[in-house]
């Protein structure tokens, strides 16, 4: 393999520079319409339920039924998305999409460790996203009530109005596409100096031919 002249390769390197900036503007200015113009934005509210009951004088909250709710968890994550769920959703809310649209739109994730599960929703729409996070947790409850014969839903926050998107980021996405242009460009111009076999200095004359120069002929501008 060819070492590479770091110097050399530096000053060629410098000397195509404008084409590196080029590139650069090329990437941020066909971004920035992407993100602007043609990126659909997507609005994500969540709401976050605990598996808890209320206690009273008469019946303590035990470990037990801390242990039973945390491995009802995962459980309780999947009856969520499940279809007979969201299909009440989608009639209660009169909301235009099948269970396999809306399940595509809804995340459940859960604290490890803990009784408390978290729905996201995402949708283009943010009163819409807000709308059917909310409309999830009675519904859900309802089909535990009915499956397991107990009261153990409780909301412990509830789905807010987005106030922007949550898959945009401007100065991000900015950063993303200045590296891109400059590691694309770099790329190139890397490529281009490796396979190029020309002899550019005297230098190269004696590295690569072996040869000793004994003199020079300096280019002169005409005029």
């Amino acid at each position: 393999m060819e070492e590479i002249n770091l110097m050399e390769f530096f000053d060629y390197y410098l000397a195509r520079v404008v084409y590196v900036l080029a590139t650069i503007f090329a990437f941020v200015l066909l971004g920035s319409i992407y993100s602007l113009v043609i990126k659909t934005p997507l609005y994500q509210s969540s709401t976050t339920i605990v598996l808890a009951r209320e206690s009273d004088d008469t019946q303590k909250y035990t470990q037990s039924d801390v242990l039973l709710n945390q491995n009802l968890v995962p459980t309780y994550s999947n009856i969520i998305k499940s279809r007979s769920v969201l299909r009440q959703v989608i009639n209660n809310e009169k909301i235009d999409y099948t269970t396999d649209e809306l399940s595509s739109l809804i995340t459940v994730s859960s604290v490890e460790n803990t009784e408390i599960i978290k729905v996201t929703v995402k949708n283009k729409d943010r009163e819409l996203a807000k709308k059917i996070a909310n409309a999830i947790v009675p519904v859900f409850s309802n089909k535990v009530k009915g499956f397991y014969n107990i009261d153990n839903v409780s909301v412990l926050d509830t789905a807010e109005l987005a106030s922007k998107p949550c898959n945009i980021n401007y100065s991000k996405d900015l950063i993303i596409y200045t590296m891109l242009g400059f590691v694309l460009s770099s790329g190139v111009i890397f490529v281009i100096y490796y396979f190029d076999t020309t002899i550019k200095s005297t230098s190269d004359i004696e590295d690569k031919l072996k040869l000793t120069v004994l003199g020079t002929v300096p280019k002169a501008n005409r005029g």
